[in-house]
């Protein structure tokens, strides 16, 4: 969905200014270690606030840790997502998912972990149908897979 709402607009540009004052990397680890410390205080409610005011690029590090020790719903939101890729793998029909796999080109030359529209079938996935309207958004495509080559590079070492 395209938006040319000028405050929509604004809002994402200084979201994108600001994740760029410091690498992704350093802002989840920083995120992590507070979020960590306040759940070892069994302080929920501080560990969610915190990650709500944090950047949405770096909150996705740290609100499955809360979720996980909170309520133990994340081993089960990834075992649902499981059944759904089996349900597809081993269904007679092409079901379209999203996922994140690695891209060895398939889209825009990319190569390596993505989340796209996948889909998938007995045989493997194949990308889905994404529809992409402009430079911009595929130069940001570009740059998310890009900063998650980096992220895993980072936390490899």
């Amino acid at each position: 969905m395209e938006t040319n709402d000028p405050t929509i607009v604004n809002s994402l540009a200084a979201l994108i200014e600001r994740s760029k004052e410091v690498p992704l990397a350093q802002r989840a680890a920083k995120l992590k270690s507070v979020v960590f410390e306040l759940l070892q205080g069994e302080q929920i409610e501080e560990a969610y606030e915190v990650t709500r005011r944090a950047l949405p690029d770096a909150r996705i590090f740290a609100q499955p840790l809360i979720t996980g020790h909170a309520i133990h719903s994340t081993p089960n939101a990834t075992a649902n997502a499981t059944l759904r890729f089996l349900s597809a793998t081993l269904g007679t029909d092409a079901r379209p998912l999203h996922g994140q796999v690695v891209l060895v080109g398939e889209l825009a030359s990319i190569r390596g972990v993505c989340g796209v529209p996948l889909t998938v079938k007995r045989d493997g996935w194949e990308l889905g149908t994404l529809s992409i309207s402009s430079e911009e958004q595929l130069s940001q495509i570009r740059l998310s897979a890009a900063s998650i080559a980096n992220y895993l590079m980072a936390v490899r070492c």
